[in-house]
């Protein structure tokens, strides 16, 4: 009985086919799902994906309103119709390029690390309202008694990339995952002392949604601990 037992998971594994259908916002959209769509893809050649990249809002609002199979988000909020699974913490940092870079560094150098008091004279660039980054950014400063309008703002972009973009360029400085970085050459990361803003990734979808084979089998892959820790271990 336990051969045949594994003959027929085996034939079923084969035969996992079909797209699943994902809304992600760009973090976990851009970075993340890469890691957890190629193994699995691997492993059932015959499962495809189509993928969205979104801001969190718009991707909440695809869920609920039977868009997407599954999304993929930075926050979340309460709705009866919307499960949510919490797959890996984040944390934001500080991102810096020449000029600003220095400036930070003898910071650093000057009174052992940065604190939020030292950057309200940086110019920063942000994402856009809708953004899970910034919406965790905003309620990180509100628990620090400050406001992001207290921050010299030059500039708002739509992308992470973007963000990153202008960083590089020396235009500004900003905050954004740490996941973003990779092996990022021309930016600097810093951790600000008072100000460690973090959140969770999460896994969305409609509570009345009935998932294909192979989304309930991507559902699963993406939950396993030992997927999501792995790639907490390389990316950050």
């Amino acid at each position: 009985m336990k051969e045949r037992a594994k003959e027929s998971f085996a034939k079923f594994n084969r035969t996992i086919a079909g797209e699943v259908v994902i809304q992600a916002s760009q973090t976990p959209g851009i970075y993340l799902l890469p890691h957890w769509v190629a193994p699995y893809q691997k492993k059932y050649p015959k499962s495809s994906f189509k993928i969205s990249i979104y801001n969190t809002e718009q991707v909440l609002s695809g869920i609920l309103n039977y868009e997407a199979e599954l999304g993929f988000v930075g926050s979340i909020k309460e709705s009866e119709k919307l499960v949510s699974r919490p797959l890996l913490e984040d944390k934001l940092v500080l991102i810096g390029a020449s000029p600003w870079k220095e400036e930070l560094e003898k910071i650093v150098a000057d009174q052992g690390g940065i604190y939020l008091k030292d950057l309200l004279n940086f110019p920063f660039i942000f994402r856009t309202e809708g953004s899970a980054t910034r919406k965790v950014f905003e309620q990180t400063l509100e628990a620090n008694g400050r406001n992001i309008e207290d921050l010299n703002i030059i500039g708002q972009v739509d992308s992470l990339e973007g963000v990153k973009n202008f960083v590089r360029q020396g235009l500004a400085v900003s905050f954004v995952s740490v996941f973003s970085l990779g092996d990022e050459q021309k930016i600097s990361k810093f951790n600000i002392e008072d100000l460690k803003p973090k959140r969770n990734f999460y896994v969305i979808y409609h509570k009345d949604r009935v998932f294909s084979p192979t989304c309930e089998r991507f559902l699963a892959f993406v939950q396993d601990e030992n997927i999501t820790n792995k790639d907490y271990e390389v990316l950050s």
